[in-house]
């Protein structure tokens, strides 16, 4: 396991064999990182959130309370993954994904929410 510099890991985070965690990460409580998954830099995995095995997460991703990625998906950099959604393919870069399975937000990206203009 290697761990960047700057990461906030709290209590009951599960965080498996041979996996690569990026600098300025933060895991809240009660989450699970599967094996040889690699998270990138300016991660923030909120609470009870699953990462499968194999899964690849770019950077300045966020991750809403019981989301949970499936085997080996690669969320490209940017993206917002929904409270609860359940992603199975993998993510496109910038877009917001809700839903179970998740799907990209119609019309929506990552920086009309950043622009403070929506809210998920």
């Amino acid at each position: 396991m290697e761990i960047g510099e700057n990461c906030f890991i709290f209590e009951n985070v599960t965080v498996q064999r041979s996996v690569k965690i990026g600098n300025n990460v933060t895991i809240w409580s009660g989450s699970f990182i599967g094996h040889r998954s690699v998270i990138g830099d300016n991660c923030f995995i909120a609470s009870h959130v699953v990462i499968s095995g194999f899964c690849d997460v770019g950077e300045n991703c966020f991750f809403g309370v019981n989301s949970c990625i499936t085997d080996a998906k690669k969320i490209a950099k940017d993206c917002i993954i929904g409270a609860g959604a359940v992603v199975v393919k993998d993510a496109t870069k910038g877009m917001v994904y809700v839903g179970n399975p998740a799907k990209p937000l119609p019309g929506k990206n990552v920086d009309s929410f950043i622009k403070g203009k929506e809210m998920i």
